[in-house]
């Protein structure tokens, strides 16, 4: 059975990416005051912000910890694999 791990380096943009959204979201409530458009508007748009990057950061470090990703070098490899595999069966 093939394992569907991905790639240490995608985990590590989700965690970034989950951050930055939850910053974003923070900012989003901290410049209420500035903002011209509808104060639900910018509240609705923050909780979303940061309901979708806390998500993204909380799977992404469960994935980290239980070590489900692939190493560059894993992945190198089983491309190798895939490449040599057709040429050894024609053979």
């Amino acid at each position: 059975m093939e394992n569907n791990y991905i790639p240490k380096s995608r985990l590590v943009l989700r965690i970034l990416a989950g951050g930055y959204l939850i910053y974003l979201g923070i900012d989003l409530i901290t410049t209420l005051k500035e903002q011209t458009i509808s104060p639900i508007i910018s509240i609705g748009c923050a909780l979303l912000f940061m309901a979708v990057g806390a998500v993204l950061l909380f799977f992404s470090l469960r994935s980290m910890k239980n070590g489900e990703f692939k190493e560059a070098m894993e992945e190198k490899f089983e491309a190798q694999e895939k490449e040599n595999k057709p040429a050894e069966e024609e053979n």
